[in-house]
Formats: structure tokens, sequence, C-alpha cells
């Protein structure tokens, strides 16, 4: 969230004028519960004794979120501030207003920026997109892509298995075919949800962790997969080397990333308006290699499928 802050007066209405730190709130698509929270805090400190004025706005940035988010989520920053801070006023959303503002003679304008952890991004990005994300990886060719890559890399794999991504399962309805020992984890709860109703096998283990810190797990797995993810970290170093304490001797980490990465405008899954593009840190294939092999990794197999005519995907198989 982006916030114009400043001391003065403001109508946005005939005869009906509000004076105390008038809060100018531009809410963007990223923006949680945790955002507002972190917003409420800080505001709260800003305004002392004084009372908070707070004003929908969507002029401060071109990145905003959809007016129904926006919505729900100033309500939620106006909550958040009325539990300790009630001398507190609402400008109604989604009015049409009148912009009159007087600032304090001698006063200061900030202009502020509340953001929520990538973590935190990444989860929310993928909590709202988890009903429609099979239709799209289905209508795109995603999928498609990814059980033809399985069937090249499933020689080299090694029990037990972890997906530590798995979204809502694709590749780990594939998996379950081959092997008994299999873990799956993702940092999205719906996401998780779906895996569980996706599999038949009622072995395997699900978790809910963050995948570059996975905790808890005493035994040592033959293949780490991680499909769709490497791009989504941001220390990829220090993720990488917390991933070869989980291999056991001679395992594999295998990686499945489509390159280029092309931004989707679906109507499903716009990857612009939901986020994704602003989380990503894409590297090249060859940039992987560099990563993996700097990290004590050999690369053993390198496969290419086509998805269309902007971008293939990847699998990478490496050896410890």
């Amino acid at each position: 969230m982006k916030a114009l802050v400043f001391d003065g007066k403001f109508s946005y209405r005939k005869n009906e004028v509000f004076s105390g730190l008038i809060v100018f709130c531009h809410i963007e698509p990223l923006d949680s519960t945790e955002t507002m929270l972190k917003a409420s805090r800080v505001l709260i400190g800003k305004a002392g004794r004084r009372r908070i004025i707070l004003v929908p706005f969507a002029h401060l940035d071109y990145k905003v979120a959809y007016p129904q988010k926006a919505g729900i989520l100033f309500e939620n920053l106006f909550d958040q501030i009325f539990l300790s801070h009630p001398a507190l006023i609402k400008i109604p959303f989604g009015i049409k207003k009148e912009l009159n503002l007087s600032v304090q003679k001698g006063g200061l304008v900030s202009f502020l920026h509340f953001d929520s952890s990538h973590l935190q991004k990444v989860s929310r990005i993928y909590e709202e997109s988890a009903k429609v994300y099979d239709f799209h990886m289905t209508k795109t060719g995603h999928y498609k892509a990814q059980k033809k890559v399985y069937e090249k890399i499933k020689p080299y794999l090694q029990s037990p298995i972890i997906d530590i991504a798995c979204g809502p399962g694709f590749l780990l309805s594939q998996i379950e075919k081959n092997f008994s020992k299999v873990y799956a984890n993702d940092i999205s709860p719906s996401m998780l949800n779906l895996a569980r109703q996706g599999v038949k096998s009622k072995n395997i283990k699900f978790l809910n962790q963050d995948a570059t810190r996975l905790r808890g797990i005493k035994e040592k797995f033959g293949t780490l997969l991680l499909s769709n993810l490497f791009y989504y970290i941001e220390d990829k170093e220090v993720a990488i080397k917390h991933w070869k304490r989980l291999i056991k001797k001679n395992g594999r980490i295998v990686l499945i990333e489509e390159y280029p990465f092309i931004s989707t405008k679906s109507k499903t899954f716009n990857t612009k308006k939901n986020g994704v593009v602003d989380v990503l840190s894409v590297v090249s294939p060859n940039e992987i290699i560099t990563l993996l092999e700097h990290n004590g990794f050999k690369l053993i197999l390198k496969t290419k499928v086509y998805i269309d005519k902007k971008h293939d995907l990847y699998g990478l198989v490496f050896s410890l």
C-alpha cells in the first residue's frame, strides 16, 4: 500500500470539512491484511492524538488492486486502526468525490510505502488463484509439456521424493504412479488441499512450509523436485545450500522451469494483475546450471519440451 499523508483539511462534498491527519490510501495488487496491519500501526503512531481521515485513492501509482479487493482491504485498514484509535473518519470507497484540500502551514507531506514480505506475496498470489490454476495450465499447454518432461526425467529419479512446491498436484499425480515414498510441500494451503484431493495414495506426506527452509524432516531424500519454483526464490544461493543438506549422497535435484518466462494476460491467470511478474527473478537454464554446479552439483540431464512458439519447458537433473 502506498499513502500520501499530511496534516490539513479535506472535503469531498459541500459543507462537510474534516480536519486531522489526511491519509490518501492506494491499495496495490499484492496487498493483504498483513499489509494493512503494518500500515495501521505506522499511521496511529504518526497521528498521535489527532483524528485520522482515510481517503481511498487510486492515482499514486499505476499498480492498483481490483476494486473489490481494494474495497475489502480498505475496510480492513479502517478496522485495524479503529481498534486502538477511534478518532477516525472513513471516506466511502467507490463514490464520486470532489477533492478540496488545504495543507497545514509549515506541515510536511509524506509519501509512505507499506509492503508484505516476499513469502507472503507469493503465498497470497497462489491462494487467490488456486481455483483457476489447473484450468490455466491445461489451456495454455503447460501441463502437457510438464508430462512430457516428467517422462524424460523419470528414469533419473530416486526415492524418497519430495515435490517441494507441488501446487494443485499435477506432477504429484504422475509421481505416485511410480514411487511409493513421496512427500509434497507447498506454501499455499489452498493449493495443498487441491493436491490432497487429486492424488490416490494415502501414504503421501504433506507439508505446508517455505520451500527454501523446510524444517522438521529427519530423513534424507533421493530426489528434490522443483517445478515452477526457482524463479520465485529471492536468495537462490542460500536456498540451494539448504536443499543440499536434505539430499542423501548421490541424490538428485530436479528443476522444471519455462524459459523465457512469458507474462500471460488471460482472464483466469493474468500474471501482471495478480502480481506474479512482481515477485519473479527469472534466470536462464544456463544460469541455473552455473548456480547448481557452483554448489557441488553435476548436471546429468538437460532436456527441453515445446510449450508454444514463444517459450519452452526445461528439465534439468543434477546429481550431488
